[in-house]
């Protein structure tokens, strides 16, 4: 099976799991990221961008402690009304999905 028919079921599924509505087109990559791929998503609630996060990355050993400083950041930030777009937060978390598609979902504005 073709690898962008697979993205797009993935994030298909993904919009649905993490309540963004349904998908409104295939996602479309977004240039930039230099460790993670990012993609705008287009749903029937919305636009999002969807940051997937590179495996080999998430994989060390201090991959998840840095992603709890940057969210730590990302309140002391948002509380003290310096702009800032934070991760939704789903479930009590800010990143979702099973290794080793993990995904971070931030709203347009």
């Amino acid at each position: 099976m073709d690898a962008k028919i697979n993205l797009e079921k993935w994030f298909r599924k993904a919009a649905k799991e993490c309540s963004l509505g349904e998908a409104a087109g295939p996602p479309q990559s977004v240039p930039g990221g230099y460790l993670h791929k990012m993609y705008r998503l287009k749903t029937t609630k919305g636009i999002y961008a969807v940051k997937l996060l590179n495996p080999v990355i998430m994989e060390r050993p201090d991959a998840l402690d840095s992603y709890n400083r940057a969210e730590k950041l990302e309140c002391i930030l948002y509380e003290n009304k310096i702009p800032v777009l934070p991760a939704l937060e789903i479930k009590g978390k800010k990143q979702q999905g099973i290794k080793p598609k993990q995904r971070v979902i931030v709203p347009r504005q």
